[in-house]
């Protein structure tokens, strides 16, 4: 089965016709990250209704089925001799190995994204990983069952061990050999496998079938918790819908999926290839001893964070001074309702009691140096008056001009942490990992 990466390029020359079969057409398909998928066709000028969906067979020889909406009439045309319609249009997704409706539902999804391996074991060690059958991790919510699942590749290792290893010591190497090939004949009726290589995936698996958009939406979710976790964007690099398999002899048979991404340019393909260290990471998958309670916390409770998650899975490290005055207003809220989920209703804890709940190890002093406070607790007063002079209208900007646009930055920062801090401990993520994250954010703004 082909794997596609949502960070190369495709181009392929096809056959297309609609889900009526009353038009069929050559064309061009072609995939990039920053646009997605794109259909350049021309067909005779004939009159067609809208077909929510396209097959296709590739010059590859491979059959597919586009999601999205076509209509040639929408596109533009030539008169002459001939009448055809002619032009370009975006599909949502395109769907390998398969030419089905776009009604058609499936069994579940495997999913790899940015970051994700290293997220799972430091890619430079990778062989000392070892290989389980089981899950690494396993949850269920609903009718969702998520697991995180060692991927591998193996070679049937022959009788002759051989030439496989290395050492310039001949005597060693004939040891090895040996006692190897003496094993293996004393198992003759077990095969061995040689492991090539090892990966990590997120598989989902549901209860009652899902549509494409609801597998989608899963995506989505993933895409989130890895972004929080790491505390940088994330997104698909490898999806394959699942439907059951015609044979007993394996569960599933498997779809590559290729979707198109939202809003991606150059700079943002390049923030979402930057390779994190797992070393360094305060979250990973072995740091924490319970990741599967994580993983059934966020499927419970990911909609409480969903305002959060989602601003910073599509942060990419640059702000418009208008996105910052969104993220100051928008982050404030956010305080507003764990002072709340902390037991405050008072008006003037709604800023302090969050920082002083959740900033160990600097959020307040960042913030009295950022805005030359005088003590701690002119902290709240001083996050009102500056949301003031942002979301009113003709309000003077007294605070605003005092700290310019590096404090802003810092402030609207500072609260990204302490929101994230949050999250982090309603999820189950343990005080020694959380303030490891903290050290770490703060130290790179102070």
């Amino acid at each position: 089965m082909s794997r596609y990466n949502h960070f190369d390029t495709y181009e392929w020359i096809g056959l297309f016709w609609t889900a009526d079969k009353e038009l069929e057409f050559p064309g061009k398909l072609t995939y990039t990250p920053e646009d997605g998928l794109l259909l350049d066709f021309m067909c005779p000028i004939k009159q067609c209704g809208e077909s929510p969906y396209l097959h296709a067979v590739l010059a590859t020889g491979e059959v597919c089925t586009l999601l999205g909406s076509f209509s040639p009439e929408r596109a533009g045309f030539h008169l002459g001799q001939f009448g055809i319609y002619k032009g370009s249009t975006r599909f949502h997704a395109v769907i390998f190995d398969v030419h089905i409706s776009d009604t058609e539902t499936f069994a579940g999804l495997s999913l790899d994204l940015t970051n994700f391996q290293e997220f799972c074991h430091p890619q430079g060690f990778k062989e000392w990983a070892e290989y389980s059958k089981d899950p690494l991790a396993v949850c269920s919510a609903g009718k969702l069952t998520i697991t995180i699942e060692n991927t591998a590749r193996f070679s049937y290792l022959h009788n002759g061990v051989t030439n496989l290893f290395f050492s310039d010591n001949p005597e060693v190497i004939r040891k090895i050999e040996q006692g190897i090939s003496t094993v293996m004949k004393e198992h003759e009726a077990d095969v061995v496998m040689q492991r090539r290589d090892i990966g990590w995936e997120f598989r989902i698996e549901a209860a009652e079938q899902l549509t494409y958009s609801e597998a989608n939406k899963n995506i989505t979710l993933l895409e989130e918790l890895v972004s929080l976790l790491i505390f940088s964007p994330a997104r698909r690099i490898h999806a394959t819908l699942l439907q059951q398999a015609d044979t007993a002899a394996e569960k599933y048979k498997g779809s590559p999926l290729l979707t198109s991404l939202f809003d991606l340019s150059k700079f943002k393909v390049e923030v979402l290839k930057r390779e994190i260290s797992n070393f360094h990471q305060p979250i990973t998958l072995t740091s924490v001893p319970n990741f599967s309670g994580i993983l059934a916390k966020w499927l419970e409770q990911h909609a409480d964070f969903q305002l959060f998650t989602s601003q910073l899975s599509n942060h990419f490290g640059r702000f418009h001074t208008h996105e910052l005055k969104a993220a100051l207003v928008l982050n404030l809220t956010q305080l507003e309702a764990i002072a709340s989920d902390l037991g405050t209703s008072k008006e003037s804890e709604k800023y302090d009691l969050p920082l002083r709940h959740y900033g160990h190890t600097g959020a307040t002093k960042l913030l009295c140096s950022v805005m030359s406070a005088t003590s701690e607790s002119d902290i709240g007063k001083m996050l009102s008056a500056l949301r003031g002079e942002v979301a009113h209208i003709g309000r003077p900007a007294k605070l605003l001009a005092k700290i310019g646009d590096k404090g802003f930055l810092k402030v609207v920062l500072c609260l990204r942490i302490v929101i994230a801090t949050h999250i982090y401990t309603k999820l189950g993520i343990p005080a020694e990992n959380i303030m490891k994250f903290q050290r770490r954010q703060f130290a790179r703004l102070f």
